[in-house]
């Protein structure tokens, strides 16, 4: 019996651990595929004024002169002794701008999920006392639909709603 339950819980963090690592692969690799130059980015308007030299030079000092899968191994290198690199939006380091957003983050989420709380809990309530009724109906299929639609997509369609 515990060796079927340490086999169980083997197979559930080798997935979790897959998943993290393809979710990674994906989002670097958006990233840095996405349109526009990571160097205007971080230097801005200087960068059309920038030499070919200069710019090979920023390049280098940014880790962009080197193949993706290169820069995603050094990336990965770096995370594991908690250096995540340096934000070129905000031209500081990632650890630094996470922490002063953590904290809304967490107040947000905290809100969210005690507004979907209580609203499930009440629709609970609501179908239980209406069971077998057209508003029970309604509300289980409004559910089931609801539940196939993945909270990425919801969440993009919120905010392409209210902008």
């Amino acid at each position: 019996m515990r060796q079927k339950k340490l086999v169980y819980y083997g197979k559930k963090c080798l997935i979790f651990l897959i998943s993290v690592f393809i979710l990674s692969v994906a989002v670097f690799y958006v990233a840095r595929l996405a349109p526009g130059d990571p160097l205007i980015s971080y230097y801005g308007d200087r960068t059309e004024k920038m030499s070919p030299e200069e710019r090979e030079w920023a390049m280098g000092k940014l880790g962009l002169n080197e193949p993706i899968s290169v820069q995603y191994v050094k990336w990965v290198k770096n995370a594991f002794h908690g250096e995540f690199g340096i934000s070129f939006k905000y031209k500081q380091d990632v650890v630094e701008v996470i922490g002063g957003r953590i904290g809304n983050t967490l107040v947000l989420g905290g809100i969210g999920f005690i507004i979907m709380f209580a609203g499930a809990l009440l629709l609970g309530i609501l179908c239980a006392w209406y069971e077998n009724r057209l508003a029970d109906r309604i509300l289980c299929k409004l559910g089931t639909i609801s539940s196939c639609i993945p909270e990425f997509w919801m969440a993009l369609v919120l905010i392409l709603v209210f902008p």
